[in-house]
């Protein structure tokens, strides 16, 4: 699949619309389906989201009558009935295709949007952070490092090619 094809798969996996929900400001997207927009990757197990603190209090007040309390790590993929997660101090909300969280290694929404890019309803991760959340997460999960190597490799390019111009 050529790179373009991931960045529109990754588009038209994201419909925010099936959470009858509305932020007030635009969700985030982080983790693998960033990497696929980003061009890096295939990903669709899932679509990691980090939420400002007042939306995902939000959400999850509207879910909650309805949710289960996870005492043990979740498993990725789609997920009919709402969840709710702590992943060392994370607060996951997992619904549909959906882990909304209020940070990643608690890093939360402000810290992550710094040069997001900007889509209809919702942010992608910059590279730079998408690399540094890459890194701090490959001390625990070896997979985070190959993303940053991908990142990295990426990176190369770009700025040999603008060199070259």
């Amino acid at each position: 699949m050529n790179e373009k094809n991931l960045k529109q798969k990754a588009l038209k996996f994201i419909n925010l619309s099936k959470l009858d929900f509305k932020f007030k400001d635009k969700p985030l997207l982080v983790s693998g389906v960033a990497m696929m927009y980003h061009e890096l990757r295939e990903s669709d197990k899932d679509i990691d989201m980090i939420l400002i603190r007042r939306d995902h209090l939000e959400l999850s007040k509207k879910l909650i009558d309805e949710a289960d309390i996870l005492e043990e790590p979740h498993k990725s993929g789609f997920k009919e009935k709402s969840q709710f997660s702590d992943l060392f101090g994370d607060h996951g909300i997992l619904i549909y295709e959906f882990e909304l969280w209020d940070s990643i290694m608690l890093f939360g929404y402000d810290e992550l949007k710094d040069n997001a890019l900007d889509e209809k309803d919702f942010l992608v991760i910059s590279l730079e952070k998408l690399m540094m959340l890459s890194v701090i997460r490959g001390v625990y999960t070896e997979r985070y490092l190959e993303d940053a190597k991908l990142i990295a490799k990426k990176s190369l390019i770009q700025s040999t090619k603008i060199r070259n111009i």
